[in-house]
C-alpha cells in the first residue's frame, strides 16, 4: 500500500472513512491515525490482540503490521488518516518513524516523562475533541477550498499534542525553568558561541552544573541538543528560503563550512545541496 497511490494529489495525507467490517493482516510505508467512530472490532497489531471500541484511536507506524475483525453484526465505522512525515513539514522528508516526527519536530516533548510509545498503542478520546478535528479534517480534505493543507497540518498537530499528552507522567519540556532558560537562551542566540557560559554567568550556576542538569532532564547532553536545534534551523532555511548555502550555515552558527557539510550529512542522510533541492 502506497499513500502516493491512494492520493488524488501528491501531498502526503489522504483522509477517509472506512466502514468494512474487516481489514486483512497488512502493514505499510506511511503514519496511519485510526479513529474507531463507531462500533467495536478485534484488533490485531504486530501479533498482539486487544479490542478497541468507539472513542479509541491510535497512530501505526511505518511497518507496523495490523488487522481487524467486527466483534459482532453492528457497524464498524474507522476514520482514517494517512500521512507522510514530510506533510507536517518538508524537513521530515527522511524520517520514517512517529518517534522520531514528535523528537524531531517543533512538539520536541522530554522523552523522560513518557510513560509509553506513543506508536502502536490505543489511546482514548474521552472528551471528543480528536474526533471533532478528525471531522473537521474530513470536511476540509473533501471540499479542499483555499488553505485545506494547512488547515490539516494544524489540525493534525494538534492531535499529535493531545496524543502526547496522555503519554506523559508530566508536562512537556521546559517544566525545568534552568532548562527552559537554556533552551529560550539557545534558539535566540544560536549563532553565539559558549551559549551555556552565557547563561551560566545569567543564572549564577556553573556551567559544569547546568550541562549535568541538562543532560538529566532532558536525556542527551546539550551539545548534541544544540547541534540538533541548528540542523533543523538549517533544514528550515534550506526548504523555506532561496539564501545561499554559505548563508544559512552561517545564519544557524556554523562558520566552518567543511565542519557543517560533515555535521548535516550526519544528521539527514544527505548534503545540504541535495536537500535543497529535495525540498524545494
Amino acid at each position: 500500500m502506497d499513500i502516493r497511490k491512494t492520493t488524488r494529489n501528491v501531498d502526503g495525507i489522504d483522509v477517509h472513512v472506512c466502514t468494512s467490517a474487516s481489514s486483512s493482516l497488512h502493514n505499510h510505508n506511511f503514519l496511519e491515525l485510526a479513529y474507531v467512530a463507531e462500533g467495536e472490532a478485534e484488533h490485531l497489531l504486530n501479533g498482539e490482540r486487544s479490542v478497541v471500541s468507539k472513542g479509541d484511536f491510535f497512530i501505526l507506524d511505518y511497518d507496523a503490521n495490523h488487522g481487524y475483525q467486527t466483534t459482532g453484526n453492528g457497524r464498524l465505522t474507522v476514520i482514517n488518516c494517512l500521512f507522510l512525515p514530510e506533510f507536517i513539514d518538508k524537513t521530515l522528508q527522511k524520517y520514517q518513524s512517529f518517534n522520531d516526527v514528535v523528537n524531531c519536530y517543533m512538539l520536541k516533548y522530554n522523552y523522560s516523562t513518557v510513560n509509553i510509545s506513543p506508536a502502536n498503542y490505543v489511546f482514548h478520546d474521552e472528551d471528543g475533541r480528536v474526533l471533532a478535528l478528525l471531522e473537521a479534517m474530513l470536511s476540509e480534505y473533501a471540499d479542499k477550498r483555499s488553505g485545506w493543507r494547512e488547515i490539516l497540518r494544524c489540525h493534525l498537530i494538534e492531535i499529535i499534542i493531545r496524543t502526547m499528552r496522555l503519554t506523559t507522567t508530566a508536562a512537556p519540556i521546559c517544566q525545568d525553568h534552568l532548562c527552559a532558560r537554556i533552551i529560550e537562551y539557545a534558539d535566540a542566540h544560536l549563532t553565539e558561541k559558549n551559549i551555556l557560559g552565557r547563561v551560566a554567568e545569567e543564572v549564577n550556576f556553573s556551567v559544569p552544573y547546568l550541562s549535568r542538569r541538562f543532560k538529566l532532564v532532558m536525556g542527551i547532553p546539550f551539545s548534541e541538543y544544540l547541534s540538533n536545534m541548528r540542523i533543523e534551523r538549517c533544514c528550515h532555511l534550506l526548504s523555506g528560503t532561496d539564501k545561499r548555502i554559505t548563508e544559512i550555515a552561517q545564519l544557524s552558527g556554523y562558520s566552518d563550512m567543511k565542519f557543517f557539510g560533515t555535521m548535516f550529512k550526519k544528521r539527514v542522510g544527505m548534503t545540504p545541496r541535495e536537500f535543497k533541492i529535495r525540498t524545494r
